[in-house]
């Protein structure tokens, strides 16, 4: 009894050394001075909205992180910050041993790019914002055509801030031309019509494809998928220069 006793004071003697240097280690960790700042992309690395460099800039500028105690440092206020961008779904911070700070960042991810009438650009992400273009060039879909220009320039606008209901059917669009893979690759530019009708150009097989109004897209591009996968391989390329799947359940092509 009296070994086991002891060996069991030994085991709980060793359990408190061993927290109590955790807690030490980790009030030391607190009083260390941030060394440096890394940014790491969780998603679209192929099109960054902002560089690193400009993320740090933004950062330094707000407040200063380099030799400052990481206990001091208020990582809640430089999340919101950082939020604040139009580019910037989310971000979040971690802080290695050595003191280095590693922001993960997650961007706005854009669907398409707007050419409004008055040729001002905007690009609209999949979480339904229009923002400004900067010097960022995305490879997505472009609109354009008879779409009226947003009357504040320079800003990020919702699809709800936004009165006119074209940017709500243009979301629509885009975002379904978007969760569609085969419709992701194929499209090159969507037009509007005066009408509000509107028509996608390819990147290849006929040279536009109309869709009418907007309405019932999933069934619409499940149709021509089809055609696209079952017809198109077997069909001269010159035969048809156009395809209208703006009918219920059938597909007009003219040549």
């Amino acid at each position: 009894m009296k070994k086991s006793y002891k060996r069991h004071i030994i085991i709980t003697l060793g359990i408190l050394a061993i927290v109590a240097a955790g807690l030490f280690s980790g009030l030391q960790h607190q009083k260390r001075p941030c060394s440096a700042m890394r940014i790491h992309y969780l998603n679209a690395e192929r099109d960054t909205l902002l560089m690193p460099e400009e993320i740090t800039s933004l950062i330094t500028a707000h407040t200063p992180v380099i030799n400052t105690p990481i206990k001091e440092l208020n990582t809640t206020a430089i999340r919101k910050f950082l939020c604040a961008s139009p580019y910037i779904l989310d971000a979040e911070m971690s802080f290695s041993l050595s003191g280095i700070l590693t922001i993960y960042i997650t961007q706005q991810e854009i669907i398409a790019r707007i050419i409004d009438r008055a040729n001002d650009h905007r690009y609209l992400t999949l979480t339904g914002y229009y923002i400004p273009t900067g010097d960022v060039t995305v490879r997505v879909p472009v609109f354009n055509g008879h779409i009226a220009p947003i009357p504040t320039k320079d800003t990020t606008l919702s699809v709800e801030e936004l009165k006119d209901s074209t940017y709500r059917e243009i979301y629509t669009l885009a975002r379904t031309i978007r969760e569609r893979p085969f419709m992701n690759a194929l499209t090159e530019q969507v037009f509007r019509s005066p009408s509000g009708k509107y028509s996608i150009t390819p990147k290849i097989g006929v040279q536009r494809i109309l869709i009418g109004k907007g309405t019932q897209l999933e069934a619409h591009f499940d149709h021509l998928q089809l055609f696209y996968e079952q017809e198109l391989p077997f069909i001269p390329p010159s035969r048809y220069k156009e395809l209208d799947i703006s009918y219920k359940n059938q597909i007009v092509a003219k040549k």
